[in-house]
């Protein structure tokens, strides 16, 4: 599968179910900050630009809809050594169709909270994300779930580890839902 040659970084981030659709995210040449999210068919055909402002996509089981991030300060939207995570992060969580169509804000934060990847539930009805909560006196990461159906959060886990210097972080915080129900959140 090759790309046209004006793509500059593209990097793969979820599947369709039917494993012939693949969602990538690419970055424009000369602005790492300006990401859009794209589709491809591994059969063959051009690459669709779903949207712009957008990244770290993940794909609902059923291939219905798309969760994203958008809004991020920093840099390509990843925490990186010495980068202040907190500008790496998402302001907002959205949802789309495949194509695109029907985007809806799902999260917005306040001036202290900032969202990493999203994650989908094996029955597609809940989101999971992890949520950065900082301020001039502290930080705290939180892995939280939020209805579709209803539009309500909860807390699901907080580990004070991830809190010991949030600001400053060498990887990535993502929390993945495995199909059996179970949370996953590397570290």
């Amino acid at each position: 599968m090759v790309l046209p040659k004006e793509f500059n970084e593209p990097r793969p981030v979820s599947w369709f179910p039917d494993s012939t659709d693949l969602v990538f995210v690419e970055w424009s040449e000369g602005n790492e900050h300006a990401r859009s999210i794209w589709k491809l068919s591994i059969l063959g055909g051009s690459p669709q630009k779903l949207m712009d402002d957008a990244y770290e996509a993940a794909v609902s089981p059923d291939g219905s809809r798309i969760a994203f991030v958008r809004g991020a300060v920093g840099v390509s939207g990843y925490c990186r050594l010495d980068l202040d995570c907190r500008y790496a992060l998402g302001s907002e969580i959205w949802t789309m169709g495949p194509d695109g169509a029907e985007p809806r804000k799902i999260l917005e934060a306040n001036a202290e909270d900032h969202y990493g990847p999203p994650a989908w539930s094996s029955d597609g009805h809940y989101i999971v994300y992890v949520r950065l909560h900082g301020t001039a006196a502290t930080n705290q990461f939180f892995i939280e779930t939020r209805s579709l159906q209803t539009g309500k959060s909860a807390v699901i886990y907080s580990e004070p580890r991830f809190n010991r210097e949030a600001e400053m972080l060498n990887w990535q915080p993502v929390v993945c839902w495995t199909r059996d129900g179970r949370l996953l959140n590397p570290v």
